[in-house]
Formats: structure tokens, C-alpha cells, sequence
């Protein structure tokens, strides 16, 4: 991942770190951090709130307005249904104690089926509630297009939402306040993919938003990618990656963690960010000469997405794993 702008970002302090991470979970500011952090708590918040206000507006769309109606009518539908059974019941209840018959046991046994029916919810209402949204805030590690380079620590906005139907992933970049490259969106979209086939997950119920909250800076390249989709994946599987964890890597079509540059320069900028563990491919580029360990971090080279996941969750990416499974090819 490269990233390119007027002013190149620099990484973030811990105080700014900090400041970042409460505006974004809707926390108040500390007023021991630094005044340049508290600058970063309140454009977070005006990034996050102008955000919100275009996702409500755009939200709408006629499949899901047509969606909504078709919900609310099977519920005003269920809930006349149920109205006229309770109804029927207390009818049937005052005829049969007219008649002397209301302490029967075959009565109670009718009574009792009748209230089990009742409390039973709809599952097929149940199974069309979607999951609801869940956001996260992710680090990428990245080098400046500078003649003499520096690692960054950038930090993106990922919202993921599970929804009730199955008409296929979608993926969607925001243009503002930074944007990501035409090669940066499509990497991110065919990793998603690839390790969801990984995870034993269908993808086609998803939207996933991301948005990078630098005003002027563009996302570019593919090193990104590995950490951006496995963030994702641990969403999907409502699972977490600690704040000090983070990759640098893409993914190859057969489920590998492919070798990127400036592996040197990202581990010293998550260092100076305060990681506490940095994964990186194990096939070293050959354009990194031999570079120190910065000292309390842990640097740990991964073979694969499988391997990758583990490391970032301590969970595994796929519960269970058939004997005969495999990676597919992916044009």
C-alpha cells in the first residue's frame, strides 16, 4: 500500500491514536491528551458524522424500500392472525364453561396447544431480520511516493453489514475525505473472495464500506488488501483484532501471502505507532536488505490467509475443514 498526497501523513501519536479511537466509539475526549490529538478527535467526529448523514441519505433504495413494505405488511398480517385466534379462544373458553365443560382435560390440552401456537414466533420472520451494522477501525501499514521513502500507519473506516437477502456482495469505496485506487478496490474485492472461500463463508448477503478519513490521500497498491479483508472476516464471524496487531501482504488466488515492498519502513512506522505485533509475508522481497526487529515488537512471517487470521484473532479463519478440501484458482 502506497499512499500519495499534497502533505504526506505522518503516524499517528499515541495521544492522537487515542483520540481517534474514542471519537470513532463515541467516547468523550481525555483532557490530558495533546492539543494537536484533540484536532483529531473532532475532525474524526465531523468525518464520521458527515458519513453517517450521506449513508442515511443514499440508504434508501427501491429494492429496499420495496423489501421494508413487504416486512411490515407480513407483520401487521401475523399480528391480525394472532388478534383473531386469541379472539376465537376466548369465545370458544366462554361457550365451554356455559356448557359445563371448561375444567375437562381435553380442554386443557386444547387450551395448551393453542397458547404454544401462539408464542411460537415466525422463523421464517425471524431468519428475514438483518444482523445489523458493525463498524471497526483499521491500521494499514504503507510508504510514502517520496525519493526517499517512510513507512506510514494509516488508519481506515470499515463498516460491514450482513443483509437479508442473497443478491451478492457489495463492495463500496467512499471518494471523501480520501480515496482509495481503481487497483486498491479491485485487490480488496477479489481478496474478499478468496478468504471467504477460505473461511467456509458465503459472501453473497454482505456490504462492505470503507473509507479512508485523510482528507486528499489516496490508497494505493495491494499490500493493504490481506489486512483489510481478514478485519473482515473477523466481523463476518463476530470475532475482534486487537488495536496493536497489524499486516502487511496481499493475497495470491491460491490462499498464500504473496511478498510486498517496504517491509522494513512499515515495521518501523507500527513501531513508532505503538503495535505490538506486525505479521508480514514469509517470502521476504528481494528489494528489502537485512533489516533489525525494532525492539518490543513482535514481527511474525506468515505462510498463508489461514495462518494470518490465527495470529490477528487468536481464533481460527474455518471451524472445520473437510479432508478434501482446497483452494479453487480465481481468474
Amino acid at each position: 500500500m502506497v499512499c500519495e498526497a499534497p502533505k504526506t501523513p505522518r503516524a499517528l501519536s499515541h495521544d492522537e491514536a487515542k483520540a481517534a479511537e474514542a471519537a470513532f466509539k463515541g467516547h468523550p475526549f481525555n483532557d490530558d491528551w495533546s492539543e494537536a490529538a484533540r484536532l483529531v478527535y473532532e475532525g474524526m467526529l465531523a468525518a464520521i458524522h458527515k458519513r453517517n448523514q450521506e449513508q442515511i441519505a443514499s440508504q434508501a433504495s427501491p429494492e429496499q424500500e420495496e423489501d421494508e413494505k413487504e416486512r411490515l405488511q407480513r407483520h401487521e398480517l401475523q399480528e391480525v392472525m394472532v388478534a383473531a385466534v386469541r379472539k376465537a379462544r376466548r369465545s370458544l373458553r366462554r361457550k365451554l364453561a356455559a356448557i359445563g365443560l371448561i375444567g375437562s382435560g381435553w380442554f386443557i390440552g386444547l387450551l395448551t396447544l393453542v397458547t404454544v401456537l401462539l408464542n411460537q414466533a415466525p422463523p421464517q420472520a425471524e431468519a428475514m431480520e438483518p444482523m445489523g451494522l458493525r463498524e471497526q477501525m483499521v491500521p494499514i501499514l504503507g510508504a510514502t511516493m517520496e525519493q526517499t521513502p517512510t513507512g506510514t500507519v494509516a488508519n481506515l473506516i470499515l463498516s460491514f453489514e450482513e443483509r437479508h437477502d442473497h443478491r451478492g456482495l457489495t463492495v463500496l469505496f467512499r471518494k471523501t475525505p480520501g480515496r482509495f485506487s481503481r487497483m486498491a478496490q479491485t485487490a480488496v474485492e477479489q481478496v474478499i473472495y478468496r478468504t471467504a472461500k477460505a473461511a467456509g463463508l458465503s459472501p453473497d448477503s454482505w456490504t462492505v464500506m470503507l473509507s479512508v478519513p485523510y482528507a486528499g490521500v489516496t490508497i494505493y497498491g495491494d499490500s493493504l488488501s490481506a489486512m483489510v479483508v481478514l478485519a473482515v472476516m473477523a466481523l463476518a464471524k463476530g470475532e475482534f483484532i486487537p488495536p496493536d496487531r497489524v499486516m502487511t501482504g496481499s493475497v495470491t488466488p491460491d490462499g498464500y501471502i504473496a511478498p510486498v515492498g517496504a517491509v522494513p519502513l512499515k515495521v518501523a512506522a507500527a513501531s513508532e505507532a505503538h503495535m505490538r505485533r506486525v505479521l508480514v509475508p514469509d517470502e521476504v522481497d528481494e528489494a528489502d536488505a537485512d533489516w533489525q526487529t525494532p525492539f518490543l515488537v513482535q514481527v511474525s512471517p506468515v505462510h498463508s490467509v489461514s495462518e494470518a487470521y490465527e495470529a490477528l484473532t487468536d481464533h481460527p479463519l474455518r471451524s472445520y475443514i473437510p479432508d478434501d478440501y482446497a483452494f479453487e484458482q480465481f481468474e
